[in-house]
């Protein structure tokens, strides 16, 4: 569920920025605990919103850190590979 929004991260620049712009600020913003804005950046907020809420609630992670790997596009499509650290806060 997590791979399939991040395919529909950095959809060509929303928000005017170009893929690797918006995915960086993506990673930022979840890194950052900002799920709301991390969300705004996909092509579909409320459905990320929900997911990354989700998903940060369960986890409760003591910290998480966001790599941005490859970014790729395609015609009117970008999708991007991230490396997630989740500190857990349990060693």
């Amino acid at each position: 569920m997590l791979a399939l929004l991040l395919t529909a991260v950095a959809g060509c620049g929303l928000g005017g920025d170009g893929p690797e712009e918006t995915v960086q600020a993506f990673a930022a913003a979840w890194a950052g605990g900002d799920d709301g804005a991390a969300a705004a950046l996909t092509d579909d907020p409320a459905a990320a919103t929900a997911l990354l809420t989700s998903v940060r609630g369960s986890l409760a992670p003591a910290g998480l850190a966001v790599q941005v790997g490859q970014v790729r596009t395609a015609s009117d499509t970008a999708t991007a590979s991230l490396d997630l650290r989740w500190d857990l806060g349990q060693g």
